[in-house]
């Protein structure tokens, strides 16, 4: 479940709206776009356990982390910060889910999202 405000949520229907109009060019109101967004899946029975997750992603001496509160489905980190990461999931009960060489791009305004779904192995 993702939340956005509804002044963010607005913001963005006005820049989508601005970025259609070729004769002002791309006009970015300072939402943020996080670098990736990560679903994680228990790999047995396929369902959401991102609750209780925490993602890390790395990139040379920068890193960023965020854990998952309940109710949420994904979890996203690095804002407006393209590179290539080392993207590492960790939640209890499961093995630890790693993925070298993400490469997020930049964008108009910001970067493009990486979205990855890290298909948990329960713990020995």
């Amino acid at each position: 479940m993702r939340a956005y405000p509804f002044a963010a949520a607005a913001l963005l229907m006005l820049g989508a709206a601005a970025c259609s109009d070729d004769s002002l060019g791309t006009i970015c109101l300072g939402y943020v776009h996080p670098s990736v967004e990560v679903t994680a899946q228990d790999s047995v029975t396929g369902q959401i356990v991102t609750p209780g997750a925490s993602l890390i992603i790395r990139e040379g001496a920068f890193v960023d982390s965020v854990m998952a509160p309940p109710p949420v489905t994904s979890i996203a980190a690095g804002s407006n910060r393209p590179g290539t990461y080392q993207v590492t999931v960790r939640r209890p009960g499961y093995q630890v889910w790693r993925r070298e060489g993400v490469r997020v791009d930049d964008a108009d305004c910001g970067v493009e999202t990486v979205e990855l779904v890290a298909r948990l192995q329960p713990a020995p």
